[in-house]
């Protein structure tokens, strides 16, 4: 399939260009001890989901929320989101809509593949398409072409159904008239905030208080789960590889970008400090000492002797004002400018900068180009070994992985084997180090997610690879009131502050209805009142952060209703708002914002009218799921 690519092409770029490209498409590994064992989850139509393909499905899922959250993924995570169900979900979708592009005769065609991959960014050479990079990247992620190219028709085929439905999305200029004066017209409103922490120090909280909080709030106050593992780890043990001239050399190739270098200067100075703001007198009096010196140095004087001897850098006095190499980038504008404009030896005229007026003596210089390949072979090397000594092992971890499968326990597939199995001594938490394995928030989320007794994937440390598995779940345990003490004290007193602020506002806001005045009203209980500018939905108030449904509030009121019904929730408490006033949009803006505008209709309706007709034609799918998740 598609032989032109493999008989035209070169090297192969980062493993990350090739996955963002198929993450959501590819479902690759070889065979393995799951892979037989795989059974059949659910039906499409005539395709047969198996249970092997879901669960790359689900882990990719897992992975993208996990590096979401970060330290905040927890298995409570997984259940709120569903993730069991999305990941099912996802392929049913797939397989459904593949279905119906067949249907629909929108099947991707063999040239529109070709021109998909010829264009892609990852495997162009100097001339263009490169083939061994081509084979060479896919060779790295475990592809064959032909399967990646079957992915390839798979997604320009999902693709053009997509495009297909959303192309139906029309916009009207009533839509965008109707969204202009939606986040455009302005309002000016007077406010009065009620803050909690204005508020704490009413707060009572005795013991008795605090402990009927706590049995009212028992479930908040729980120990960190805890758990045992089994780890078997694999050292990448890159000193004992070795690398080839023609891997270096093939490294060396494929990756020029690491390899070029800028333009550098070598210079001295002698600075005169000066700070931004000094005055013309200031500035004249430190020019005339520096033209002295600049005097000397064109005159022949020794420049290193002469910045030991005046120049106001710290540390100039034990470097003769020596720099050393620097790219453009790395000195401020004015610096680099006059540097880089001088020639070899070249002593030039007094540059300002904002720490001061400098002379600079050019000493050297270097053009940008590519690093020789001597010159940076020692790097290539340390890297080639490393990336060969991390596929090993990573390899053996896999290996070891699938045979750990097949005998449901870590310690019965190390001693078959040979093999050492370090375990935690004590039952630990998500945030605790284990002894002898490098820990990460990454690594602890997948290992806090796993069922008790499940054995883990591969798992990824900077010094090895290594395969985990659970040996003990100790759950949570609500703790004592005395242990959780300073917790209840603080969230009761975040609680009631909360709840007196509101009640504060609430009768603020009856007292201003009740005058007709928020002014008037604030005045009475000592309580300052601001007044916005006029601001807009797309344009807004500056001292008063208020967003979402609570600022939809606000630009629901006018001169017959100028009070909102309750205060306005905010992230600094509870503001107390009345209208002032609004007025028509600039008509101006609408023509300059016509078309964002426009564009921002559009995808708004390409997108509820792609998400309703999938959830139509899921409802008209023929999908049996045939074994619970």
């Amino acid at each position: 399939m598609l032989t032109f690519f493999r008989k035209h092409a070169t090297n192969w770029l980062i493993k990350v260009a090739l996955f963002l490209i198929v993450i959501v498409f590819v479902f690759w590994g070889g065979y393995s001890y799951q892979a037989q064992k795989a059974t059949r989850l659910a039906r499409v139509g005539d395709h047969y989901i198996s249970v092997a393909e879901y669960n790359e499905s689900y882990n990719q899922l897992l992975n993208f929320y996990r590096n979401r959250f970060g330290e905040a993924f927890s298995e409570d995570v997984v259940r709120q989101l569903n993730l069991k169900e999305q990941a099912l979900q996802n392929l049913v979708q797939r397989y459904a809509l593949v279905d119906l592009a067949q249907k629909m005769g929108l099947d991707a065609t063999v040239e529109e593949v070709q021109r998909q991959i010829l264009d892609l960014p990852a495997f162009q050479g100097e001339e263009g398409f490169d083939h061994k990079r081509y084979v060479s990247l896919l060779r790295r992620n475990r592809m064959s072409p032909e399967a990646f190219e079957s992915q390839m028709a798979l997604s320009l085929t999902l693709q053009k159904v997509e495009d297909f439905v959303r192309r139906q999305a029309v916009v009207t200029d009533e839509e965008v008239r109707t969204r202009f004066e939606r986040d455009y017209t302005p309002i000016r409103v007077a406010w009065a905030m009620i803050a909690p922490d204005s508020v704490k120090d009413e707060i009572v909280d005795d013991n008795e208080t605090l402990e009927k909080y706590y049995e009212e709030h028992k479930a908040r106050y729980k120990s960190d789960e805890k758990r045992k593992f089994d780890f078997v780890l694999f050292e990448k043990a890159y000193e004992k590889e070795e690398a080839s001239e023609e891997e270096i050399l093939a490294y060396y190739e494929d990756h020029p970008e690491q390899f070029e270098k800028k333009a550098e200067v070598k210079a001295r100075h002698i600075l005169f400090r000066l700070p931004e703001d000094a005055s013309e007198e200031q500035e004249a009096q430190a020019r005339e000492k520096a033209l002295k010196v600049l005097e000397e140095a064109r005159g022949g004087a020794d420049f290193a002797e002469l910045a030991k001897e005046h120049s106001q850098e710290p540390g100039a006095k034990e470097r003769g004002g020596d720099l050393g190499w620097f790219a453009k980038e790395r000195m401020v504008p004015a610096f680099s400018e006059a540097a880089f404009s001088m020639e070899k030896g070249e002593i030039g005229d007094l540059v300002r900068t904002r720490f001061g007026i400098h002379i600079i003596k050019v000493e050297d210089k270097r053009p940008a180009g590519k690093q020789p390949l001597e010159e940076v072979r020692t790097m290539i090397e340390y890297r080639v070994k490393r990336s060969k000594a991390a596929e090993k092992t990573r390899r053996q971890a896999e290996d070891f992985a699938d045979l750990a499968y097949a005998e449901g326990d870590v310690g019965e597939a190390a001693a078959e084997e040979g093999l050492e199995v370090v375990s935690t001594t004590d039952f630990i938490s998500s945030s605790d180090k284990v002894e002898g394995v490098t820990s990460s928030p990454r690594n602890m989320n997948e290992l806090f997610s796993l069922a008790d007794g499940a054995i883990s994937p591969v798992l990824e440390f900077p010094g090895n690879s290594g395969v985990a598995q659970v040996r003990g779940v100790k759950p949570p345990e609500i703790l004592p009131f005395e242990e959780a003490r300073e917790r209840v004290k603080k969230d009761f007193a975040e609680q009631k502050a909360k709840e007196l602020a509101e009640e504060k506002a609430k009768a603020l806001l009856t007292l201003a209805k009740e005058r007709k005045s928020l002014e008037e009203a604030a005045k009475e209980e000592g309580i300052e009142v601001e007044k916005t500018e006029w601001f807009s939905r797309k344009d807004p108030a500056k001292d008063l952060t208020i967003a979402g449904p609570e600022l939809d509030l606000l630009f629901r009121l006018n001169e017959e209703n100028p009070f909102p019904e309750a205060p306005v929730g905010t992230r600094e408490g509870f503001a107390v708002c009345q209208f002032l006033g609004g007025k028509a949009p600039d008509e101006q803006k609408l023509e300059e914002n016509r078309e964002a505008l426009r564009r921002q209709i559009r995808m708004m309706k390409e997108n509820q009218l792609w998400q309703s007709w999938m959830d139509a034609r899921m409802k008209e799918a023929d999908v049996e799921q045939l074994q619970e998740l």
